[in-house]
């Protein structure tokens, strides 16, 4: 069946961008500032390598999506609460007819869906390793989304899912029925022409306004967030201090004259102090006291951290509580440490 597709400038509807998860940066900037020593920091740099290797696999699948971009609507890194319960969708594309889920998994080795045991597996030649079964987490997310969708008064629209294999150089084999497999697991680049034989079955099903349906769900979007410090047991003061290099990840710049020095590679970065202070609100709590930060970038003088927070664009002085806080509008609901 060949299906045609119209594209008109300017017409992209993927109204939520994937930017680097927000944990992924309190991961890695954790990493940056625990003392290698410790107990907790092979876990977390564990943590990292998991977790950058999923955000580049959603980045890969997101590049097959734009294919349909100009007619549907697409939120990338949903985030949504329902019930009290937070809960989290790779990619959501609402279309006239329904919502697909794309959940996606970015396995180098050869993984295994068995049918009859209901279990999930990775061969790299040396083990095999169980993980939690992706049909079973993305059917769970369906259910969610359902919930959610009931409890804002939003359509019944009909809502399928896919799993999108990011590599495709990922050997995917199937124990037991191998139909139920393949029609909801792909490699990414085979997912869009999926929904688009979909859309192609239900051309004659009732039509929803997809746009408005994506713009509520938007509205309600939030960055997934929690306290990993607390998770892994680890205290402030457990934090290397200093102000971190963003090249090389060194913490201890040195400052000259009207900027930081790398001492390690060089680097010459008139944020780097902004950006420290960013990833003390990121990591310990969205506020702080001169004495806090001045012992978290180790300077020692007052006069200079003073200025410091004075001057940073996203910070406010609340005079009732006698502290920094976050400005209400200065720091956009998807937090992304600057670049600058």
């Amino acid at each position: 069946m060949k299906i045609a597709l119209h594209y008109q400038k300017g017409d992209t509807m993927i109204i939520r961008k994937r930017t680097k998860p927000l944990i992924l940066q309190k991961y890695e900037a954790l990493q940056a500032r625990l003392p290698p020593n410790s107990p907790q920091y092979q876990a977390i740099k564990q943590q990292v390598e998991l977790r950058t290797r999923g955000h580049q696999g959603e980045l890969t699948v997101d590049h097959h999506f734009n294919i349909l971009a100009p007619k549907f609507t697409i939120i990338q890194d949903a985030c949504l609460t329902s019930n009290g319960q937070t809960f989290q969708i790779d990619n959501l594309i609402i279309s006239p007819h329904s919502i697909y889920i794309i959940e996606v998994k970015n396995f180098r080795a050869p993984i295994t869906f068995d049918t009859d045991l209901n279990q999930f597996t990775t061969d790299d030649g040396r083990k095999i390793s169980g993980y939690k079964h992706p049909i079973a987490q993305v059917k769970a997310q369906q259910l969610k989304l359902q919930n959610w969708l009931y409890e804002h008064n939003q359509p019944n629209i009909p809502i399928y899912y896919f799993i999108a294999v990011s590599e495709p150089s990922t050997l995917i084999n199937v124990i037991g029925d191998h139909e139920k497999i393949s029609s909801i697991v792909q490699h990414g680049e085979h997912i869009p022409w999926k929904i688009l034989d979909y859309e192609q079955k239900q051309k004659n099903h009732p039509t929803y306004q997809h746009q408005k349906i994506g713009h509520f769900i938007l509205k309600h979007c939030r960055d997934f967030d929690k306290d990993i410090l607390e998770e892994w047991g680890i205290v402030p003061e457990q934090l290397v201090p200093g102000v971190r290099c963003r090249k090389c990840n060194r913490v201890g710049m040195e400052k000259v004259k009207w900027s930081w020095i790398c001492p390690r590679c060089g680097l010459a970065d008139r944020q780097a102090a902004n950006h420290s202070i960013d990833e003390y609100l990121m990591l310990v709590k969205p506020w702080l006291r001169n004495k806090e930060i001045l012992n978290f970038l180790n300077i020692s003088s007052r006069y200079a951290v003073s200025r410091l927070l004075k001057n940073h664009p996203n910070l406010h002085y609340s005079e009732k509580r006698r502290r920094w806080e976050k400005k209400v509008n200065g720091f956009n609901k998807r937090y992304t440490l600057r670049s600058d």
